[in-house]
């Protein structure tokens, strides 16, 4: 029986390639055995019965046969790279009865160099996603993408990832292009999409005014208007059918002149008159029609709007008042807008409700002399999707409240001189509630989502690029600045920690920037100041200061892995070198016919340790460089013997000759 013990058997550093080549020991607790099993029987059962877990958060899911979670910053991710360049990356889901070549789904990405003509629909570097269905069933293999979620919607975007570069969202209700998409078709024309049901409402006009003065044909086009809605619900039902109410009473008061004679010219004028006076009452009544009113417009209730709202008037000679539209109130530019366009609240308790754009565009000269009245507090939420575009200059006397992002391209100046002690020039809170200000003088007061780091993140991109924070100070005023003297804090970054009752008004702990010396152009001596507050105390202590040229600790330096010194080697055997106390931490050289030292740069309370060995066979001389009564040896010299070692550890107290001591220890 063998004696060795398994913690004696070499170790391996690596596994055979061949894992069958590499055997272990195993026991069996059911059948109290002990057998050997290979590296590869291992890896064929390992995961036959349990199923593939990857990090230490357990399984929560059902019916889970592979679990990659974990937490990582920025992302995490299962990666997968083909380093073929002619080939692709795939994963794939395959149906009961799929194989390699139909019943599957199919999402990767080409490599650089890809190029089949089978696939000719891709190009190198492109990603893709596709379903192959069964080759002799063409109505399976269709691709679903959807939402499960009741008001979700599936976002189409290209050119970047930002909501500006949204081109369409399929909603429940149909297909709705943003950001001023267009429809381009194969021969190069293109549609502008908003345009289309306004041409729409034209086309019904231009029918209902040529068909021969008709009461039938007003009532014909009121009806095909109507056909043209897009999306009517129940709670239109009363805007239906007010609309055939005014066409039938047309028609009807057309039926009283049966028998008209064509060339009576008097009546055929009359029947034009109740044809236009039925598409007029026709278009008021239609409250989900996109029209363009060429004339006066007044609506005593709301007014819901799907479409858009166009201005067509060479002026606007009364108020346009909305109560509430959810499409796009736009004034053409070109013209000389006037008047005033009030948006009053709605139904909800003085908060104007709109959820289309709002697009103001300068008249004549680039300039609008009417004003915009917002009456009730003015919110623009991004669950309508709504753009609220000012061009030119904004003056908000009250409180802007944005539900949603704030986008502009412009120089912003916050003036705010009359902030208290118990308020900033300049909030930004994810919360509706903002703690006070724990001292006077807050610029920008930024106050985090709850239950979350609150984070502020500047990005830098290109070459020689880099972020800066930097705080400004000096005497004088905004207007008249002077020069700092010594001392004057530069800037600090503090931290302030919630007490029993308050923030403490200075901080718990701060790194603070400081002048050195008194500036000018040429001179600006800096260091930087460590502060903490001990544990049990509420005060303040500078426990390192880091200046031009040095470091100084007044609290307890505790390196847990000690200090690394950059050492010093002289080559081959020497017989003088030179201690240089600013520069030199240790030091080794050999000597084989004697060794002297001496000294350069002495800062005091320096401490340089000198490795020497003799590598001659004989005695050898070493001449410490200090005086005998400031040295261990009690004389100048010391003896090395042949093949030897010593440490010489040299202490300057004062920065001079006289005050340097050495120690020399015979290894």
């Amino acid at each position: 029986m063998s004696t060795v013990k398994i913690t004696d058997l070499p170790e391996s550093k690596h596994l055979s390639s061949n894992t069958a080549n590499t055997v272990l020991l195993g026991v069996d607790i059911g059948t109290d055995t002990t057998y050997k099993f290979t590296i590869a029987t291992l890896a064929e059962g390992l995961y036959h019965n349990a199923i593939l877990k990857v990090g230490e958060e357990p399984v929560t899911f059902a019916n889970t046969i592979a679990q990659f979670k974990s937490s990582g910053t920025p992302f995490l991710q299962v990666n997968l790279q083909n380093i073929d360049g002619s080939s692709s990356s795939d994963y794939v889901a395959t149906a009961d009865i799929g194989s390699n070549a139909n019943n599957f789904i199919d999402m990767g990405i080409n490599g650089s160099t890809f190029n089949d003509p089978a696939y000719s629909s891709m190009k190198a570097l492109d990603g893709y996603l596709y379903v192959s269905g069964s080759l002799n069933n063409s109505t399976n293999g269709n691709l679903v993408i959807g939402t499960a979620s009741a008001n979700a919607n599936v976002v189409f975007a290209a050119g970047g990832t930002t909501s500006a570069n949204i081109v369409a969202e399929m909603t429940k209700y149909g297909l709705v292009f943003k950001n001023a998409a267009i429809l381009k078709f194969n021969d190069g024309s293109t549609q502008s999409v908003a345009a289309a049901p306004a041409n729409y409402t034209q086309s019904a006009f231009n029918t209902a005014n040529g068909a021969n003065g008709l009461a039938a044909g007003a009532y014909n086009t009121a009806n095909a208007i109507i056909g043209l809605q897009s999306g009517i619900n129940t709670t239109q039902n009363n805007t239906t059918t007010a609309v055939n109410q005014y066409a039938a009473s047309a028609y009807a008061q057309a039926n009283v002149t049966i028998g008209v004679d064509a060339t009576q010219n008097t009546n055929i004028t009359l029947v034009n008159q109740y044809a236009g006076g039925a598409f007029a009452k026709a278009n008021a009544a239609l409250a989900n029609s996109t029209g363009i009113f060429g004339g006066s417009l007044t609506i005593s209730n709301d007014l819901t709007v799907v479409g858009d709202v166009y201005s067509n008037d060479s002026f606007l000679t009364g108020v346009v008042q909305f109560t509430s539209a959810n499409g796009n109130i736009t004034t053409p530019s070109g013209i000389a807008n006037e008047k005033d366009i009030n948006i009053k609240p709605g139904n909800e308790l003085g908060v104007v409700s709109h959820g289309g754009d709002i697009n103001l565009t300068p008249g004549t000269g680039g300039v609008r002399n009417g004003n915009i009245n917002l009456n009730g507090n003015t919110y623009a939420q991004a669950v309508n999707t709504a753009n609220f575009r000012v061009i030119g200059t904004a003056n908000v006397s009250g409180t802007l409240n944005v539900v949603g992002v704030i986008s502009g391209n412009a120089q912003v100046v916050l003036q705010n001189t009359n902030f208290s002690a118990t308020e900033s020039a300049f909030t930004i809170s994810a919360s509706p509630t903002v703690a006070t200000p724990s001292n006077d003088g807050y610029m920008i007061h930024i106050s985090g989502k709850n239950g979350v780091p609150s984070r502020v993140v500047t990005d830098s991109y290109g070459t020689g690029a880099y972020v800066v924070y930097a705080g400004r100070a000096a005497r004088g005023t905004v207007s008249s600045p002077t020069a700092l003297q010594a001392n004057d804090i530069i800037s600090r970054y503090s931290g302030n920690g919630y007490g029993t009752t308050k923030y403490q008004a200075l901080g718990t702990g701060r790194v603070d920037f400081v002048a050195a010396e008194n500036y000018t152009d040429a001179n600006t001596g800096s260091r930087i100041e460590f502060w903490n507050c001990p544990v049990g105390s509420n005060t303040l202590t500078n426990i390192a200061t880091f200046n031009g040229s040095s470091v100084i600790f007044t609290g307890t330096v505790e390196p847990q892995k000690g200090f690394i010194y950059t050492p010093r080697t002289y080559p081959g055997a020497q017989t003088a070198i030179t201690i240089d106390f600013a520069n030199n931490s240790v030091l080794r050289a050999n000597t084989s016919a004697g060794l002297s030292v001496s000294f350069s740069n002495y800062v005091a309370g320096k401490v340089v340790e000198l490795w020497i060995t003799n590598t001659a066979g004989g005695n050898q001389t070493f001449t410490h460089g200090c005086a005998a009564i400031n040295s261990t040896t009690n004389s100048t010299t010391y003896t090395i013997p042949g093949t030897s070692t010593i440490l010489a550890k040299y202490i300057s107290f004062d920065g001079d000759l006289g005050n340097t001591f050495v120690s020399v220890i015979h290894a």
